[in-house]
């Protein structure tokens, strides 16, 4: 049981409320001492839990030490008194004495040591800061009117001393300007076309791919035209529900009134379909009511609602649309909005590689699909269409946008056949080899027999984790049209807030744990800071900490070390692991290697 200072006063309270009362009233008695008051508040506390452990022994005994924890102590008196007290973090007190004075703050002081330490250290602090005219009245003139008024400036105090500890504060204050600039209009500078963002698990390889680089491959800009307007709305729907708003609106119609339809058209737009007509018939068939005579489409899905008369005339069942389908109302609806609103344009696509990930799905392939016959009806022949892949399509995409950048995005690249999967193309993708560069090239394609050159407006984007034994290696001639750029594990983000645990340095934790593992395997299997950057609640710090080792960090370090529990011992040390040497009866049977497992240990994990 996490017995945390919340849990714990809610049940020290059902066991007995007014003593709970007393305790807290003790421990706001300003005509005492504050270390008298927090001493006698942990001794009250030890008290009700040595109880607590006697009267429900089948619980598990609770031995957790967070009603000495000096953050929760500090919060109770800063409540009750926020003019005089402060909040309390151990981590950032730490760091900013060490920053700003020649004392140090220690993890093994007692707890009204350490707070009585701390609030003579902010108080000298808030001296100082209100001192300063200027930034008092900047900072009064911030407070709104339903604000806490803060009369003795111990928020400011605290703000202050939390703020300058989260980062290198002179150097922030130096970059911050360029910071929101650079962050905002400036875009990444990439060596060359084709890049590889390379490194151990952890290190932020996608994210960085997904919420940085994306954004200069995208915008936000107001609707220009009626065209672009439709098209943004078709990009929000599939096509079933195109199909079905076109045809709301028009009633009833025959096959080619729908394909011309503006919705239809613009779906077309931006979907590259290239037989609009059949994709529209196969819609309208797969959702026909089943009680539709006219239609032999076997393969139906929900919702059911159109259906089709015996002159080839198409129309919608409206009452089952009124209580299915009630977006097909809202399509026409938004084509009714301002053209004034804003819309994304993303000039990229973003893919995840695996191992069974093909040139047919990349480039393009050969798919199967049912012919139809003059009444659009299924024929039940078999027929086959070359479909482009993503590649294939981007790249359409850019040639037809030339003042604009492109990019694929594409995630585990190393986990597919790199070289199996862009085929011919890989000679291409080099920048001189792009279209009207020095040495451009182009090939044929096997299945479409097109000839296909790379725009140089296209960027080829990937990421690749060093420390997966199960992907494919990259060979050397694939290897020679990438740029790579490394992307390590970076302890320093750990040190700041939401990360800090109290009394556990993230940041040494996470360096002190690579350095061992660089020793043991190498550099490639370090272990990245987002394994550790999802700890936020305050209440769940150490319990999360505790479940990242367990479930992730461990068998991490199983898969590094082939479950060698020595060495993930010489890692983790013998807090995490415990070894022992366990008397076993083996059976009886003539065996070379008997003695050698008679004297072998045995690992368990804490």
């Amino acid at each position: 049981m996490q017995y945390y200072p919340k849990k714990m006063m809610i049940e020290f309270t059902e066991l007995d409320q007014e003593s709970v009362r007393s305790m807290f009233r003790s421990l706001f008695d300003e005509n005492k001492s504050l270390e008298e008051r927090i001493n006698t508040f942990i001794e009250k506390s030890d008290e009700f839990l040595s109880y607590l452990n006697k009267m429900k022994p089948q619980e598990k005994e609770r031995k957790q030490h967070y009603h000495k924890d000096v953050r929760a102590i500090a919060l109770y008196l800063t409540f009750r008194y926020p003019g005089k007290y402060y909040l309390y973090k151990f981590r950032e007190t730490k760091q900013f004495l060490s920053q700003f004075t020649n004392q140090t703050l220690s993890m093994g002081w007692e707890p009204a040591e350490k707070y009585s330490f701390y609030l003579r250290n902010a108080n000298e602090l808030r001296d100082i800061l209100t001192a300063d005219k200027s930034l008092v009245e900047t900072y009064e003139k911030w407070l709104k009117d339903n604000d806490f008024i803060d009369p003795n400036y111990t928020f400011l105090t605290q703000d202050f001393l939390f703020q300058t500890t989260y980062k290198d504060w002179a150097e922030e204050i130096e970059k911050t300007s360029v910071k929101i600039e650079t962050t905002k209009n400036e875009a990444v500078e990439l060596p060359s076309k084709n890049v590889i963002y390379y490194g151990p698990p952890g290190t932020g390889k996608t994210y960085f791919l997904r919420n940085q680089l994306i954004k200069q491959y995208s915008e936000e800009r107001p609707i220009k035209s009626k065209e672009e307007q439709l098209q943004t709305i078709a990009s929000k729907y599939s096509w079933w529900q195109i199909v079905g708003a076109a045809l709301l609106e028009l009633g009833k119609a025959h096959v080619a009134e729908i394909v011309v339809h503006r919705l239809v058209q613009s779906k077309n737009e931006i979907s590259n379909q290239k037989n609009t007509r059949a994709m529209v018939w196969a819609m309208l068939q797969m959702h026909t009511v089943t009680d539709c005579e006219h239609v032999n489409y076997t393969r139906r899905a929900e919702p059911l609602f159109f259906y089709k008369e015996k002159d080839s005339v198409w129309s919608i069942r409206e009452e089952i649309v009124k209580t299915e389908v009630p977006e097909l109302y809202q399509i026409l609806e938004e084509e009714e909005k301002s053209q004034n609103e804003e819309i994304q344009i993303n000039r990229y696509d973003f893919i995840t590689f695996h191992q069974a990930y093909s040139y047919e799905d990349f480039v393009e392939g050969i798919r199967p699909m049912l012919s139809q016959d003059s009444d659009e009806q299924v024929s039940g022949e078999l027929g086959y269409v070359i479909k482009p892949g993503i590649f294939k399509q981007i790249v359409e995409k850019a040639k037809q946008d030339k003042d604009q950048k492109y990019a694929l995005l594409i995630d585990e690249i190393n986990r597919a056949n790199v070289s199996e999967v862009f085929g011919e193309l890989i000679t291409l993708i080099e920048d001189d080899k792009r279209l009207k560069q020095s040495n451009s090239m182009q090939v044929k394609l096997p299945y479409s027999e097109e000839m296909f050159g790379i725009p140089n407006n296209l960027d080829i984007i990937g990421t690749m984790n060093t420390a997966d034994r199960s992907v494919e290696a990259l060979d050397t001639a694939l290897r020679r049209r990438f740029s790579f750029i490394e992307m390590e594990p970076d302890p320093t983000l750990l040190a700041e807030s939401p990360h800090a645990v109290e009394e556990i340095e993230l940041d040494k934790l996470l360096s002190t744990i690579n350095a061992r593992i660089e020793k043991l395997l190498n550099r490639d299997y370090r272990i990245g800071h987002g394994y550790f950057t999802n700890i936020y609640e305050q209440e769940e710090l150490e319990e999360g900490l505790r479940i990242i080792f367990k479930h992730k960090i461990i068998p991490l370090l199983q898969e590094y070390f082939y479950d060698d529990w020595g060495k993930i011992g010489l890692v983790l040390g013998k807090d995490f692991i415990r070894r022992e040497h366990e008397d076993i009866t083996f059976a009886e049977f003539d065996d070379d290697t008997y003695e050698y497992f008679e004297e072998k240990s045995v690992y368990r994990i804490h």
